[in-house]
């Protein structure tokens, strides 16, 4: 049976990211990272955009293993 009134689908990616970075700079660091308040401001915490691109290394790694290396050597040299 189909809804009438479908919701569409929203990607809460950058908020749950903002949300779990401000918690772990309050539990871990007693720092405000202030990752939602931007988020919300519309404009990108430097604490957010470093994390971002560590996970995106980290996810990079996890799925090239041992030819990660190779593959950033291959990006670099054509940029």
């Amino acid at each position: 049976a189909s809804c009438e009134h479908e919701v569409p689908e929203q990607d809460v990616h950058e908020t749950l990211s903002s949300w779990s970075l401000d918690i772990f700079g309050h539990v871990a660091c007693a720092h405000d990272f202030g990752a939602l308040a931007s988020a919300r401001e519309e404009r990108q915490s430097p604490y957010a955009a470093a994390a971002k691109v560590i996970l995106q290394e980290l996810t990079r790694r996890f799925l090239l293993g041992k030819l990660a290396p190779l593959q950033r050597a291959k990006t670099r040299a054509f940029k």
